[in-house]
């Protein structure tokens, strides 16, 4: 890994919009790009991926998700940029009091 290198972990339970993200990302020099599409035991990948930067795409996340990525957030201690497709204020006060970075 050269010193400019971040270990970046894309979230998606969409598997084609977790692949065109990372396309996105391995066309922008990130060559450590990990996809997780599948949320079971998400927090256990994430600590043995250890990844620099999360980003995670939610589409529509409810109570549950956002309480899931509050906890991931404490545990991991790493940037979390979320994309949802819907949103509303409470929503993303919420998703920011859960840890989200942006």
């Amino acid at each position: 890994m050269s010193d400019g290198d971040l270990r970046i972990l894309v979230i998606d339970d969409d598997a084609v919009r977790a692949s065109m993200i990372e396309d996105g990302l391995r066309d922008a020099g990130h060559t450590l790009v990990t996809l997780v599409t599948d949320m079971q035991h998400l927090l256990r990948r994430i600590v043995s991926v250890d990844p620099d930067v999360i980003i995670i795409d939610l589409g529509n996340p409810n109570r549950d998700v956002l309480d899931q990525m509050f906890q991931v957030s404490r545990t991991v201690r790493r940037p979390v940029a979320m994309f949802v497709d819907q949103s509303d204020r409470a929503a993303m006060e919420a998703a920011v009091d859960a840890g989200v970075s942006a």
